[in-house]
């Protein structure tokens, strides 16, 4: 095969703009077409038609006798007489398509370690199962596969780890747990990797602790750590019981923002010991329209968008405001009934514009576990709970929609998310409230 040229001639399979030829079937588009990778996808261009099919839409790339397939909901997508460049493409595209399911699951930071190798889990009694790219990084281990398959497992709800000769895996409850296998000599370096994130990440949990009470004892520390690991919820009751000094503490932060009211509220229609609290620490809140940041170290990171979610949602005007509070706190509320819940967001005086109502089809701490892990997973975005599926179509919305097509937990809460109601004053936001929960 020739070598590139640098006239944009063609070579026998690419040109020198990172371009590709290959022999396209579809249903769509036929015949011989020009491949290019984009941000968001790849470009296809034939004589007669061009298309950009979109990472989004695209549930797995495979390589087989020198034909790529990607396979849509479409159909499938058929490259072939690509030559020696077969391979090269499909490393180029699957490389890409990875970068583009990191970014989807908010993690942007570098990996600590990377391999190749098998993984096995199971979702609703189905096994999924393959082989991946599979990497640590500062909060979680990513499975990569090839496909919608991937998954990012935090290590802030990871129960056990389980290692044998050449495979590993971690159990998040007695239900879910996540398999890596046939890793050979990457296994002691991987568990002694994820080992070492998840006594940075304890460590990190205790000292946002003892900074909100600094009268724990050290077992009162390690009891609520296990409890509420990177802001998730644990009830009141619960807390009250290891440490009525903690959610004391926590109680005036709530009284110093704008969520009082509605914990007054929370407190008359729910029981105080039925409430669930959670906190997340970071140094500010700032929300500057719709930013894009990823997750901080030891800070909020994207969670200050979300932090001032209501006030930029429902104005013209962008918000720009911030606040020295370090502290983010979220209520959950369950109705007398037990068959709804609202969940709101207090951090500092201007936080809090919004309370989002759920249905509860089953166990409350069901809903409650699953509600953590949703927003721990989209790093406490709420607005990709609340979008319609018809927004998730939008071109600023892509990133959402491969988000929730990787992660069950964030799909059950968008099945029971019913509305969000909005402070324009108390009695009517009370009112609306009341309406919900009956």
């Amino acid at each position: 095969m020739a070598s590139n040229t640098t006239d944009g001639s063609e070579t026998g399979g690419k040109q020198a703009s990172e371009e590709y030829s290959a022999q396209v079937a579809s249903a769509y588009v036929n015949g011989e077409a020009r491949l290019s990778l984009v941000e968001d996808g790849l470009r296809i261009v034939t004589a007669l038609d061009a298309l950009e099919l979109g990472f989004v839409e695209m549930l797995g790339l495979s390589i087989a006798d020198y034909v790529v397939t990607i396979v849509t909901a479409y159909g499938d997508f058929r490259l072939s007489r690509m030559g020696t460049w077969c391979e090269p493409f499909y490393e180029a595209i699957y490389e890409a398509y990875q970068k583009k399911t990191l970014k989807a699951l908010f993690e942007n930071g570098p990996a600590i370690l990377s391999t190749i190798g098998d993984y096995r889990y199971y979702e609703k009694e189905i096994l999924h199962q393959g082989r991946a790219a599979i990497q640590v990084h500062k909060d979680c281990l990513c499975i990569l596969p090839p496909n919608i398959d991937a998954r990012r497992v935090p290590f802030c709800f990871v129960q056990s780890i389980e290692k044998k000769d050449f495979d590993f895996t971690l159990s998040l409850d007695e239900i879910d747990s996540y398999s890596c296998l046939k890793l050979g000599y990457d296994t002691d370096p991987f568990v002694e990797a994820i080992e070492a994130q998840l006594r940075a990440l304890r460590e990190r949990t205790l000292e946002t602790i003892k900074d909100l009470d600094p009268g724990l004892s050290s077992i009162q520390s390690l009891a609520i750590a296990k409890l509420m690991p990177e802001g998730a919820a644990a009830s009141i009751s619960q807390l009250e019981r290891i440490a009525p000094s903690f959610v004391a503490a926590i109680e005036a932060r709530i009284a110093a923002s704008r969520a009082s009211e509605s914990y007054g509220v929370f407190k008359e229609l729910s029981g105080r010991e039925h409430i669930y609290v959670g906190l997340k620490r970071g140094e500010t809140f700032r929300a500057m329209g719709s930013s894009a940041g990823g997750r901080g170290i030891g800070a909020l990171g994207g969670i200050a968008e979300a932090a001032f979610d209501g006030l930029v949602s429902d104005s013209s005007a962008e918000v720009e405001e911030s606040t020295s509070d370090p502290y983010l706190i979220w209520l959950i509320a369950p109705s007398t009934s037990g068959r709804a819940c609202a969940v709101e967001f207090a951090g500092g005086a201007e936080d809090s514009a919004a309370t989002f109502v759920y249905r509860i089809e089953g166990r409350f701490d069901y809903f409650v576990a699953q509600l953590n892990r949703a927003l721990e997973a989209i790093d406490f975005r709420r607005e990709v709970i609340r979008l319609k599926d018809e927004e998730l179509s939008s071109p600023s919305n892509l990133n959402y929609l491969m988000a929730i097509q990787r992660n069950t937990a964030l799909q059950f809460i968008r099945r029971q998310f019913t509305e969000r109601l909005i402070h324009r004053s108390l009695e009517g936001w009370k009112e609306s409230l009341c309406k919900a929960f009956s």
